[in-house]
């Protein structure tokens, strides 16, 4: 077992006091606040460009159709129509990111890593983008260095895509825990700043 693998272990069993009660109440808010499952998952390019399922609490109602010209339907937008009211509050703070805790004790993602993105969209990215392949040579993660950057919530376009592409890329070729602990502690700033997409 590698230190990392031990780092993210420690890390979130340690801390499951703390993050376990927050998710039981944003899931009885979710619940209540619109129809449809608490937890939503989805096909996603992990390690070594192996599909794995992505948990995370569903944030937008089912029954709302997506916005006309978007570039993949699997990507939400900020100030996307479909988010729910609860789930804008979730979105802002990563709340509703916490599900993929579960992932990191599973061993399919890491704390620190590029954002897995939705199946289909990753082999697009892959074709349209030099070197996205990369990415996948390390285990994703729940944040890194794209996730705490300013452009994080730049979407719409390959262009987009590509500059958060490079950051990716960046933290794979730096890879340490030195530079994991220095994420961690910007994410927590990220989170108690609701910087998140909304």
């Amino acid at each position: 077992m590698s230190l990392k693998r031990v780092v993210d272990l420690s890390l979130v069993l340690g801390t499951s006091p703390a993050w376990l009660p927050i998710l039981g109440v944003a899931a009885a808010a979710v619940a209540l606040d619109s129809r449809g499952p608490v937890i939503f998952s989805q096909k996603r390019m992990g390690w070594r460009e192996r599909a794995f399922t992505v948990y995370k609490l569903r944030t937008m109602d089912p029954s709302r159709a997506a916005q006309e010209g978007i570039l993949f339907d699997g990507w939400t937008y900020a100030d996307d129509p479909r988010v729910t009211r609860i789930g804008r509050i979730l979105r802002r703070y990563r709340i509703d990111e916490l599900p993929q805790l579960v992932n990191v004790l599973l061993g399919e993602m890491s704390l620190v890593g590029p954002r897995p993105e939705p199946w289909d969209i990753a082999q697009t990215l892959g074709q349209e983008i030099e070197g996205y392949h990369v990415r996948h040579e390390v285990l994703p993660g729940l944040t890194g260095l794209c996730q705490i950057s300013p452009i994080y919530s730049d979407l719409g376009t390959i262009e987009k895509s590509a500059a958060k592409a490079q950051l990716d890329l960046d933290y794979v070729a730096r890879q340490s825990l030195l530079l994991d602990a220095s994420i961690l502690v910007k994410t927590v700033g990220v989170i108690f700043g609701g910087r998140g997409i909304t």
